[in-house]
């Protein structure tokens, strides 16, 4: 119950920082006047992608946020059962820190091309990070399991966040099918 008091106070005022859409004001419409404006519609399958400015804030935030709640769950374990072996949980945690602030941070900082390589970076971190609360999870231990899986559902939406940056920024592009033949029409 403290640790999701703990993470509600850092993090409930975080969408305050979040960019919003801004909307233009609707044209005023005479009576009787019929708009011609054309109707633009985007094909399905069309990818719009994201400014690398909207990008770059939203991934700054998410590198910050999980290496934050990371730690903040290993010393929260480790607090519940302390011990020698229990310290163990610590350095995974601290290490993908670390990791997350020196290395992946500052590509992620400037809004250009390099930030693919942050977030690869933080991608493969949360990688490393399921790897290590799944161990936790099937290891004995005196800390509750509970938060190792909390903190391996944490690791898995920081990876889908930091893939889908890759995506919003072209970097990663899926294939695209072939065009299917149509159906011949029938006259009736």
């Amino acid at each position: 119950k403290k640790i999701l008091l703990c993470t509600f106070l850092l993090f409930g005022g975080v969408g305050a920082f979040a960019p919003r859409t801004i909307r233009a004001p609707k044209p005023q419409r005479k009576w009787g006047a019929v708009s011609k404006a054309p109707t633009q519609r985007c094909s399905p399958t069309t990818l719009n992608l994201a400014d690398f400015d909207q990008i770059s804030l939203a991934a700054s935030q998410e590198n910050a946020g999980l290496a934050v709640v990371v730690v903040g769950e290993s010393i929260y374990s480790f607090a519940q059962a302390p011990g020698f072996l229990q310290a163990l949980i610590v350095v995974p945690a601290f290490a993908a820190a670390y990791v997350l602030f020196t290395i992946s941070g500052p590509p992620l900082d400037v809004a250009d091309i390099n930030m693919m390589d942050g977030l690869t970076v933080a991608a493969l971190v949360s990688v490393g990070l399921m790897a290590t609360y799944g161990i936790r999870l099937a290891l004995p231990s005196r800390a509750p399991k509970e938060y190792a899986f909390g903190g391996l559902i944490i690791a898995f939406l920081g990876f889908a966040s930091f893939t889908q940056n890759m995506f919003a920024g072209g970097w990663l592009v899926l294939p695209s099918l072939p065009t299917l033949p149509s159906l011949p029409s029938l006259p009736f």
